[in-house]
């Protein structure tokens, strides 16, 4: 998602006053211009709306409608996902007291066959008209007519808290100047070797960016592939690793707010993009 960016700018004088003076041929005049850059906080902002207490419980199938979260201005930041977890006071039990109680289930469906008790809301989810909507109910234990009388009760707790989104990787063919690669995005080079300075991508070959630490040793640059690797690589179908120079390396280098490399057009080496 692209966040407006807003420039604010100031006049400063040397010169002060409600009317301004000459100044003689013979004196400088100062001025200056403060910019400011302010780049907005992404959103995500949400409304979390759980189901109504439920005073008429019976056994077998109860509906309780659904979880729903949605963003108010349809703006939730696509770098983001909202989860929502679900726990029970008595450990999904509807208690009389510590001797009398019976058990239930909470589910998505009538006919589904595991419990829930966990969701996930993307940014898409989030930014419909009516947000998302997870629909459950649970689903009470059979009891005899011996069962103690009483109110047996249970109170569900929903937490929701904001998340970092998992990165859907993409399929590249071609690379146009100022294009962001991620880790697991993929390149096709079917028409042409994609060039760099001094290295290229090799046609019909397909590449995938990938984290690596690398060894600079007299044989040839070792690469040992890690999440946490210290170079952004490309990886081609045969497991072979791309640049290999440490000098073109050193501007591949992961840092605390990268999020991957930036083409910088043919004949020019990738560097570093920071988010």
């Amino acid at each position: 998602m692209k966040f407006k960016r807003i420039a604010a700018l100031t006049m400063t004088g040397a010169l002060l006053g409600s009317l301004c003076t000459g100044a003689f041929a013979d004196e400088n005049v100062v001025k200056s211009t403060q910019l400011k850059l302010m780049i907005a906080e992404p959103d995500t902002s949400y409304v979390l709306s759980i189901p109504a207490n439920m005073d008429t419980v019976q056994s077998g199938w109860n509906d309780l409608g659904g979880v729903t979260v949605k963003n108010e201005n349809k703006t939730f930041s696509e770098k983001k996902k909202v989860k929502v977890t679900a726990s029970s006071e008595n450990n999904w039990n509807l208690k009389l007291d510590d001797t009398n109680k019976i058990s239930y289930e909470l589910k998505a469906s009538e006919e589904a066959a595991e419990t829930v008790n966990e969701w996930e809301f993307t940014a898409a989810d989030l930014n419909k008209d009516n947000g998302e909507t997870k629909n459950i109910g649970i689903k009470v234990a059979e009891y005899d007519d011996n069962a103690e009388p009483g109110n047996y009760t249970d109170t569900i707790t929903f937490t929701a808290s904001v998340e970092n989104a998992a990165y859907t990787p993409q399929t590249y063919t071609s690379l146009s100047t100022g294009d962001v690669l991620h880790v697991g995005d993929m390149l096709v080079v079917s028409n042409s070797d994609v060039l760099f300075d001094g290295w290229c991508l090799l046609k019909d070959h397909t590449y995938t960016l990938v984290r690596a630490n690398v060894i600079d040793s007299f044989d040839g640059a070792e690469f040992t592939e890690s999440p946490t690797g210290e170079y952004y690589v490309f990886k081609n179908e045969n497991n072979a690793y791309i640049p290999s120079y440490m000098e073109t390396l050193n501007k591949l280098k992961v840092t605390n707010t990268s999020d991957g490399i930036v083409y910088n057009g043919a004949y020019a080496d990738p560097t570093t993009h920071e988010s």
